[in-house]
């Protein structure tokens, strides 16, 4: 045979605890999550996946399908931080069908517990443990040559734990029970045995948050594993059945989790938001340290994403901030801090005077007074240009004498010795002398032969100057270099190359002719 359930297969958990919010109450509302909730109560309703099998005197059976009116209610109540109470309660809707899907048996089983519970808090993780009854009601067909839908109980000490880690978008919960078994009871039977065990996971997703409450969807799922043994027949004590069922459940939730402490317990506290803004333009200041003195305790705030700095778990009554920044005086600001209220405090500084001197540096041409546009300009490693009118800034000086060296293509170089004056930009004039234009010497000769004096069209170079020519059919050469030493080099085919050397000065005019000696 084999088994069937039908139902929607849709999946609701309602839990009552306390969370933060994204906006608006975030500070009051992260304070309270810091400690859990006090209450919860979890309803579900989804499906379960079931399969099993009976070994008894018949010929036995196995079933599998699915469950679609699964429905289990939980709650929990925690008196203090770490001690509470833990019950639950769950129904499974069950039937048996025939391979031509005609129902042949169906019915309900149902699982309660109830115990203390405990749980310790370790930052984003959080243990919880209970050790408490649990009655099972487990699957009975009786003889499967004709089988009857009867229910098989078990009283357990259930013992259960769960561990969850808040990972801020998200929160992962793991969790196990495993009932150890006091009686069991079997309607066909003279006794019994049974043993079981179960596991799960789920993952919580936060969609909505207020200042009280969080609403969050979740994915759950759980496997459930339980074994029962009998004797059919007391008075054939050799003759055993046994039965084996998995199920599991699995289905989406919303979940409901109210505050943390629980009703009367929790403490007056409000919380603060803290900016720091320029006293003239009213835009934040970035970088700003934030001490804030609450009686006798004194906190320093580190800025949110936003720049703002947010502090809450603060006992009503009259705060003090204090904020620095490079660049401003420090300030102050009082501000009062109201139970369940989320205030605020503005602190205002004031921009300190410049610590630095800058130089206005005019660059003029010394004999016609004129702009220098294009100058290089070197302060104390600080470098500028000037621009067409002759003009540079160089800022954020030192306080102090400062050499203002210059330079510019066809100027000599210049230099002016400046005072730089603490927050003002001193004005220094720098004159350049134009360099003197070079006149041009000329070599001049002619390249004749030793044999009869005939003209050779020789090859002359100089390499100093980098310069080459050919003298014409006259054997004439002309070279025009600037004032110097040089080296002339001399070469002709059939001739023995020559080198001679010509010092010249600028403007002069040299003439030398060169005979070159066949080889």
């Amino acid at each position: 045979m084999r088994r069937h359930q039908m139902g929607a297969a849709i999946v609701f958990a309602i839990a009552l605890v306390s969370s933060g919010s994204a906006s608006g109450q975030g500070l009051l509302v992260q304070r309270r999550a810091e400690n859990e909730e006090a209450a919860s109560l979890r309803l579900r309703w989804g499906a379960s996946f079931r399969s099993g099998v009976q070994e008894d005197l018949g010929p036995g059976l196995s079933y599998s399908g699915r469950t679609e009116n699964d429905v289990a209610l939980d709650a929990s109540y925690f008196f203090t931080k770490l001690i509470g109470l833990g019950v639950g309660l769950q129904r499974e809707g069950f039937g048996l069908y025939d391979v031509e899907s005609h129902k042949v048996l169906s019915g309900g089983l149902l699982r309660a517990q109830v115990g203390p519970a405990v749980r310790g808090m370790f930052g984003r993780f959080r243990v919880e443990g209970l050790v408490g009854y649990q009655l099972a009601e487990l699957p009975d067909f009786g003889d499967s040559i004709d089988p009857v839908f009867t229910k098989g109980q078990r009283h357990a000490v259930l013992l259960a734990a769960r561990g969850l880690v808040d990972l801020g978008i998200a929160a992962v919960e793991v969790r196990g029970e495993l009932p150890i078994p006091l009686s069991v009871g079997v309607p066909q039977g003279a006794g019994g045995k049974s043993s079981g065990y179960g596991v799960g996971a789920s993952v919580r997703v936060p969609v909505l948050r207020s200042q009280m409450v969080e609403y969050a969807a979740v994915v759950d799922g759980a496997l459930v594993n339980d074994t029962l043994s009998w004797v059919p027949d007391a008075n054939r004590p050799d003759d055993r059945a046994h039965s084996d069922q998995k199920m599991i459940r699995a289905g989406l939730a919303l979940q409901i989790r109210w505050p943390v402490e629980a009703p009367g317990s929790r403490p007056k506290i409000g919380a603060l938001w803290l900016t720091v803004v320029d006293e003239a333009t009213g835009a934040p200041v970035p970088g700003a340290t934030v001490e804030l003195e609450v009686g006798a305790e004194k906190r320093n705030l580190t800025p949110m994403a936003d720049g703002r700095y947010g502090v809450g778990g603060l006992s009503p009554g009259v705060v003090v901030a204090r904020a620095a920044a490079a660049g401003y005086f420090p300030g102050e600001a009082q501000g009062a801090v109201v139970a369940d209220v989320e205030g605020a405090v503005r602190v205002t500084l004031k921009k300190e005077p410049p610590k630095v001197g800058g130089l206005t540096v005019t660059v003029l041409d010394k004999e016609a007074n004129e702009p220098v546009a294009g100058a290089a300009i070197d302060v104390r490693g600080k470098k500028a240009t000037t621009d067409a009118k002759g003009v540079a800034e160089i800022a954020d000086l030192d306080p102090g004498l400062a050499p203002v060296k210059v330079t510019a293509v066809g100027f000599k170089p210049g230099q002016e010795v400046a005072s730089v004056v603490l927050g003002t930009n001193s004005p220094v004039s720098v004159g350049l002398i134009k360099e003197a234009k070079r006149a041009m010497a000329t070599i001049t000769g002619r390249v004749r032969s030793t044999v009869g004096g005939t003209p050779v069209a020789a090859t002359l170079e100089l390499p100093q100057a980098k310069l080459r020519t050919r003298a014409d059919a006259s054997g004439s050469f002309t070279f025009k270099v600037e004032g110097g030493t040089y080296s002339v080099n001399i070469s002709a085919p059939g001739y023995i190359n020559q080198s001679k050397t010509v010092t010249v000065k600028d403007g002069d005019q040299a003439i030398f002719n060169v005979d070159l000696h066949p080889k």
